[in-house]
C-alpha cells in the first residue's frame, strides 16, 4: 500500500482507464497494493517544483503492528470505495504527521530506521482515525490468487512497465513469469 502528500507542486493520478485525478499541494491519497495507477508529477502553477512524501506499508510491517499489539484487527466498516485511490481527508492527525516528516527531510538527514518504523506506525494509525474503514484494506492478508496472464498481457502490453513489475502484477516471480 502507498500513503502519499503533496508537498509542493502537482500530480496526476491516472486509472487504467483513462480517468484522470488531479491533486495540487497539501492533499494526500492512499493506494491499496497491486494498483495499476499511473502518477504523474507536475509542477505548481507558480512554478514551484514537485516534493512529495511516500510511505509504502508492506504486509510484513502490518503485520508486526498486528502482532506486537500495535493495532487489533476488528470486524467493523469496510472500505466500499468505486476509485482504486483514496483522497485523505484535511485531518488535523494526519497533516501534523506529514509536516513532521516534511521537517525530517528538510533537515538533509534521513532518520534512523527505528525512528521511520514508529512514524509508519503513527501514519497507519492516523489514516485509521481519518478512515477506519480502511482497515478492511490495510489489515487484508489473504494472498491474492494469480491473475489470467493472457488476458493481463493481452490489457496491458502496452504499459510502462519492466519484467518484474510484469511479474508483480500478475502475482508471480520474475522467473515463473519469465517461464
Amino acid at each position: 500500500h502507498m500513503m502519499a502528500y503533496l508537498c509542493s507542486g502537482e500530480l496526476d493520478l491516472i486509472t487504467p482507464e483513462g480517468k484522470k485525478h488531479h491533486l495540487k499541494k497539501g492533499e494526500a491519497f492512499f493506494l491499496p497494493r497491486n494498483h495499476k495507477i499511473r502518477k504523474v508529477k507536475h509542477p505548481g502553477k507558480n512554478g514551484e517544483p514537485f516534493r512529495g512524501l511516500f510511505l509504502f506499508l508492506k504486509q510484513p510491517f502490518l503485520k508486526r503492528m498486528v502482532a506486537d499489539g500495535s493495532y487489533h484487527v476488528t470486524h467493523g466498516a469496510q472500505y466500499k470505495g468505486k476509485n482504486p485511490y483514496v483522497m485523505l481527508p484535511q485531518h488535523p492527525f494526519l497533516m501534523g504527521l506529514f509536516k513532521s516528516l516534511e521537517m525530517y527531510f528538510d533537515a538533509q538527514q534521513y532518520p534512523s530506521e527505528a525512528l521511520m518504523e514508529n512514524k509508519l506506525r503513527e501514519a497507519v494509525l492516523t489514516m485509521l482515525e481519518a478512515k477506519p474503514a480502511l482497515a478492511s484494506v490495510l489489515f487484508e492478508f489473504e494472498p491474492e490468487w494469480k491473475i489470467n496472464l493472457r488476458e493481463f498481457m493481452d490489457e496491458n502490453y502496452t504499459s510502462d512497465l519492466d519484467l518484474e513489475g510484469f511479474a508483480h502484477y500478475t502475482g508471480r516471480s520474475l522467473s515463473s513469469f519469465k517461464k
